[in-house]
């Protein structure tokens, strides 16, 4: 493995921003339904502070890929005190896991998700979740592969 994982930091933010922008650059076909249009650079800040609030919760899990720089990130939340009618108490959702294009196919997207995944089973999740594209056919694959199972489809409409 030629890059490492570790926990974000505040500096790691306007990599991370710039990450993210990468990823609503491919959710073109429908980022107007769901995102307040923004110019990057707004985008950018908006995203760095969300970063560098979300490093500060207990609850939130932030790492990134490294190699001579930030490369791919994953979020991780813990998510407790569900409602009674759910089997766990305690799940863990991987919000966003983004790898810069040039590194993809490197290992390092499977990295990122088995690492945070193990951080959240040491916090007590039982259980994870996390949306995707359905047209990111290499992401699928990749959650596939570590044991996903594709149960529900999130669908919307406008009002």
């Amino acid at each position: 493995m030629s890059f490492t994982i570790r926990n974000a930091k505040k500096e790691d933010a306007p990599a991370i921003a710039e990450l993210w922008w990468e990823m609503m650059e491919a959710h073109e076909p429908y980022k107007e339904k769901f995102y307040k249009p923004k110019p990057k650079k707004a985008f950018l800040k908006i995203v760095e502070n969300r970063i560098k609030k979300d490093l500060k919760k207990r609850n939130k899990m932030l790492l990134v890929a490294e190699k001579r720089e930030v490369i791919g990130f994953v979020i991780g939340e813990l998510e407790k005190e569900l409602s009674e009618r759910f089997k766990y108490d305690t799940r863990g959702a991987i919000s966003e896991l983004v790898v810069k294009k040039e590194h993809r196919g490197e290992g390092v997207g499977k990295a990122l998700l088995e690492t945070i995944m193990t951080k959240l089973k040491k916090k007590g999740a039982k259980l994870a979740y996390l949306l995707v594209d359905r047209r990111n056919r290499h992401a699928i694959k990749l959650y596939e592969k570590m044991g996903f199972k594709n149960v529900l489809y999130d669908m919307v409409s406008d009002l």
